[in-house]
């Protein structure tokens, strides 16, 4: 009996300290299971991409090392699976085809930048979904198509480079709803009519709106209501 209560005492404190180990081990196990998906991920988006310099060449073993210059071919959806991505930084590439809507999967992007490439199509309405994102900068490229109002949910925005593209249609007023929004950069594309919202002039934090004679309208500009 007395053999069995000192068993007892010591199954007592045992048992915070077991859970406290299986505790870790189902977390380290969780963390190890992203961590293999990641990677599943980088390697799907490598094979997609052509990659003369041999930039990505290592990503087959070990932690993946981002280097990416001089691709080509389009970007692949499967990059949307790489959920923890905070930055994106493929400017100056030679990158083609469409804007996948996968990368609004990317909920933990603060900074997506295709800029300098040759990507064509419209821009993803699920871009909406880039709760986190502060740059987004997609100038320098062939998009066209409107501007999707439902940019003005990705309230964290502060700066949206769009020019040099083929974007056409109005400029929606939606995009008045950015309280963060410092830089609008919209010169050299076909947006049609001659209305520019004045309810962007309540962008306060505004520092920087390209150049009204660099839009490209059809007609004269005015301020709308």
């Amino acid at each position: 009996m007395k053999y069995q209560r000192y068993y007892d005492e010591k199954l007592r404190h045992f048992k915070p300290w077991w859970k406290d180990i299986r505790k870790c081990w189902n977390d380290f196990s969780f963390r190890r299971a992203i961590q293999l998906k990641n990677v599943t991920a980088l390697r799907a988006v490598k094979k997609r991409l052509i990659d003369p310099m041999k930039n990505i060449r290592n990503w087959g073993k070990g932690d993946p090392y981002f280097l990416w210059n001089d691709l080509s071919g389009s970007i692949p959806k499967e990059i949307g699976n790489i959920a923890p991505l905070r930055l994106l930084l493929l400017s100056g590439n030679r990158l083609s085809g469409s804007l996948p809507d996968e990368l609004g999967y990317l909920s933990h992007l603060d900074r997506l930048q295709i800029d300098e490439n040759q990507i064509s199509g419209l821009v993803p309405k699920s871009f909406a979904n880039l709760s986190r994102i502060k740059h987004l900068h997609m100038n320098n490229n062939s998009l066209s198509g409107r501007i999707p109002s439902e940019l003005s949910n990705a309230s964290t925005l502060r700066h949206l480079l769009f020019d040099n593209n083929n974007l056409s249609g109005n400029l929606p007023p939606e995009l008045s709803h950015l309280p963060e929004l410092r830089i609008l950069q919209l010169d050299n594309n076909n947006f049609s009519g001659a209305e520019i919202p004045i309810s962007y002039g309540n962008l306060s934090n505004l520092v920087k709106f390209a150049p009204f004679m660099l839009l490209n309208f059809a007609a004269g500009l005015n301020m709308s209501s």
